[in-house]
This record gives C-alpha cells, structure tokens and sequence, in this order.
C-alpha cells in the first residue's frame, strides 16, 4: 500500500514537470519588454536584452552598458566610468555621451556621440548621424569609405563658410610632443619677473610714501601690533573678495555690468598692493631707519624693506622652478603676508586711524568732544 503511494506521488511529479517544460517549450525565446520611462543604474552594469526598449533616457553611472541586438534607446544614453557597447542592429534615438571610458559601436545613432578619456571603435556596420568627438583618446573607424563618405554627407547641413587654408605650423621646439618649457627656462623667466616686480613695488612704495605716508605707516604698525586680529579680519575678507571676485567675473561678460566689474577688481587690487606695500614699509624702517633717519629720507627705508620683501618670496617662486619643495612656502608666505596687510587696511580703513578698531569715533566727533571738553574746563575756571 505504501508503495502504490509513492508510485501516485511519483507519477504526478513526472506529469507536472512534463507539463511545466510544455508550457516553456510554446513560449517565444525573447519575450519583449518595453519601459515607459527613464532608467538610470548606480553602482553596476547594465544590459538591455535583444528587442528590448526603453522609452526615455539611459544612465548608468559607475558601471558599463551593452546594447544588444536590435534593442533600442528612443532618448540619450550616458555612461560615466564605464565602457559601452553597442551590438549590431540596436538604435539609439539620442545622443550618446560616455565620460571614463570606451565606446564600441556597432548599431544606429541618430544623435551625436561623444567621448572623455575614452576611445571610440566604429565597427563596419555601425551609422551615425551626428557629429563625432572625443577628448583624451582615439576614433578609430573601421567602416569602408563609401560607408563613411555616406555617414559624412548625412551629417552635412547648416551655414558653410569658404575660408582659405591655415598656415602651416612651425616645427615645435621640444620634438613630436610639446612639453612646455624647460626647468631652466622656468627659472630665469621667474627670476625676470621677480627682479621686475621688486624695482616695480620698490618705486611705488617709494611714491606712496610721498603722498600717503601716514597712511602706510598707520596699516604697518597695525599690522605688526595686532597680528591676530588683522590675520583674522584678512581671511575673512579674502574669503569675501573671492566670492565678489566670482560674481564680478560673471557680471564681466555684459556690457552693462562691464565698467562696475572692472572697477571692483581695479579698487580690490589697488587694497592688495596697499596692504603688501605697508608691510614692506614697516620692515624696511625697522631695518634701514638708522641708517635714513632724516624725515625726507625715510621713503628710501620704506622702499628698500618693500624691494626686500619681494625679493625674497620671489627668489621662493623662482628656486620652485628646479626645486618643486619651495612652491608650498612660497604660496604661504605670500597668503599671510597679503592676509595681514588686508586686515591692516580693513582695520584702519584705508589707513585713516592709527588704532586697530572698527569702531574708532570719526575723527570730526573727537574733535567736537575736545572743543566741549574745553568749554567745561573753562566754565569751571
């Protein structure tokens, strides 16, 4: 008895499973799906199977994307990070955009194709209909020429200009492949512009002391009795000028913003050069004011201490030309030194007080506060 059940169970095992591989057998080899929306895949490969299609845009980041045969993209296709390939008979209605990676296409692209960093294999019976570009890699089209001749003229169109052939270009100094200029080159064209800038700030610190002495000598003396708080306010304005900086240089591109753009960057230069040049002026008096101690003569300290300055973070930037370690010093040196003396500037405004504080009283309230305290002491009398 128990064995006729086995054998039922059995029986009816055979029969399911002989009716499971008919129901399987009648159904097509491919059934067809069709997507209705974008698709975008993170962090993996993605695969559109024959006949498939996808109704919208295609984006895979992270991960490589194949086409195979006779499936179809009716949007874009863009790959970041990976390949993509394109089998014989697929259709991308779009454009195809692949950053970090290589293209191999064998299909229909009725858009324009472009590649970063990657390579592009135009295989033989592969059509586009757009322009091709790739930036940092090759395009290799195996097609026949009547294919590409035939891909060419479909492309064809829009406004054709007649202009004569360009010159041919010199043969570059440094063989096949131009690598800049030589380490020494680097050096003595560095070394140029730092003699230049030194004689250059020398004569402008050298100037200013005639006009604006008193000034200067009000940003230096801030600058080097309040370090913290002129490095602090410095930072926090270099931070500031940068993001007007920014909106200046989008600003720049009309015409109606043109003048204010080019004022902003005129006057914020103009406070960078005035906070350098304090600096210097301070040292070269502390260094060189014995030696000129004549009132008339302390323009000359002030200069040579400005020269001085200069001369020494330029021979930084130049020495980095052969020698890579000196740029970090260089750069630092040169963001403190601008950052204490823009502080300095902002602290005394411009100069116009000798004490470090934004909120000085005006200099006509002082008076009026001298004038009453003299009629006080007087009615006392």
């Amino acid at each position: 008895m128990l064995a006729n059940v086995r054998t039922q169970k059995r029986a009816r095992l055979i029969i399911a499973l002989l009716v499971l591989l008919g129901w399987w057998a009648i159904q097509p080899a491919n059934a067809q799906v069709e997507i209705d929306d974008d698709v975008t895949v993170v962090g993996s490969d993605y695969e559109l199977n024959e006949d498939d299609t996808i109704n919208g845009d295609l984006s895979v980041l992270g991960g490589s994307a194949k086409l195979e045969e006779g499936s179809k993209v009716t949007g874009d296709l863009s790959v970041a990070g990976g390949n993509v390939e394109v089998e014989k008979g697929a259709i991308i209605n779009g454009d195809v955009v692949v950053l970090g990676g290589s293209l191999e296409l064998e299909g229909i692209v009725h858009g324009d194709v472009t590649v970063f960093g990657g390579n592009v294999e135009i295989k033989d019976d592969a059509q586009i209909n757009g322009d091709r570009f790739a930036l940092g890699g090759t395009i290799e089209d195996k097609r026949s020429e009547s294919a590409q001749e035939a891909d060419n003229a479909a492309t064809e169109g829009g406004l054709e200009l007649d202009l004569p052939d360009a010159p041919p270009l010199p043969d570059l100094p440094y063989g096949e492949h131009y690598r800049g200029p030589s380490r020494i080159a680097k050096f003595f064209t560095r070394l140029g512009t730092t003699l230049f800038m030194t004689l250059g700030l020398g004569v402008l610190t050298l100037v200013g002391q005639l006009f604006f002495a008193e000034r200067l000598t009000n940003i230096g003396e801030v600058a080097f009795d309040k370090p913290i708080e002129s490095g602090g306010v410095g930072f926090l304005t270099l931070l500031i000028y940068a993001i007007i900086s920014t909106i200046l240089a989008l600003l720049l591109v009309t015409i109606c913003f043109a003048i204010a753009s080019i004022a902003g960057y005129t006057a914020g230069g103009l406070t960078l050069v005035a906070g350098w040049v304090s600096i210097g002026s301070h040292i070269g008096k502390r260094l060189f004011g014995e030696r000129y101690p004549d009132e008339d003569r302390k323009g000359v300290a002030a200069a040579l201490g400005t020269a001085m300055l200069t001369l020494v973070i330029g021979l930084l930037y130049t020495i980095s030309a052969v020698a890579s370690g000196f740029i970090f010093p260089a750069i630092l040196a040169t963001i403190l030194i601008v950052a204490f003396g823009l502080g300095a500037v902002v602290l005394t405004r411009l100069g116009t007080y000798s004490e470090a504080s934004l909120f000085t009283p005006a200099p006509a309230n002082a008076a009026q506060n001298n004038k009453n305290e003299h009629e006080v002491t007087h009615d006392d009398i």
